[in-house]
């Protein structure tokens, strides 16, 4: 199969994965709009809209959601323009439908919402659960080797293109930087 056979052709990418640039991979996907993916602002079950229910022919999917970090008695925990410690998590879920994937994910995101004491002083903090981000059919079964995401990056020099990969020795010690290993 060729290239141009597995993946959508910019045109049809465009809005098949939202607004993030992100795109489905696999074989060619429909086009979805933004709502009908992350249930976005034009969701508004207007028989015109172009949200739909289809199976997708694995039953796994791929999302993302955003989780921010609040110590709960702080005040400006709401504030719109506050900065905030935050987590965008990477899951795969395995369902009978768009719809019913995005609802685990939102279920398994709440899991991570429960209020505990942190650090030494045992202060009251909770991760808030924000949203969805991004929600992807995946359409090859699940293997070594399998294809669930690619993106498409813009032109950009050789030196930046390397830039942005990371040789088994970094991977290492990002991981025990952030494990504490």
């Amino acid at each position: 199969m060729t290239n141009d056979e597995r993946h959508p052709t910019d045109a049809d990418t465009d809005n098949a994965a939202g607004h993030t640039g992100a795109h489905i991979a696999g074989k060619l996907a429909p086009r979805l709009t933004w709502s009908a993916v992350a249930g976005g602002p034009d969701q508004s079950g207007d028989a015109n809209d172009r949200t739909f229910e289809r199976h997708f022919p694995v039953g796994w999917y791929v999302g993302s959601y955003l989780l921010r970090f609040i110590e709960m008695d702080a005040a400006g925990n709401d504030d719109i323009n506050g900065e905030f410690l935050a987590w965008e998590n990477t899951i795969i879920v395995q369902a009978g439908s768009l719809d019913e994937a995005y609802g685990k994910i939102v279920s398994l995101a709440g899991r991570e919402t429960i209020p505990y004491k942190g650090g030494m002083e045992a202060v009251p903090v909770q991760w808030m659960f924000e949203g969805v981000t991004e929600l992807l059919p995946i359409y090859e079964p699940l293997e070594d080797g399998a294809e669930s995401m690619w993106a498409k990056h813009d032109p950009v020099k050789l030196s930046e293109l390397r830039r942005r990969t990371r040789s088994l020795i970094e991977i290492r010690a990002r991981l025990s930087g952030e494990t504490g290993a």
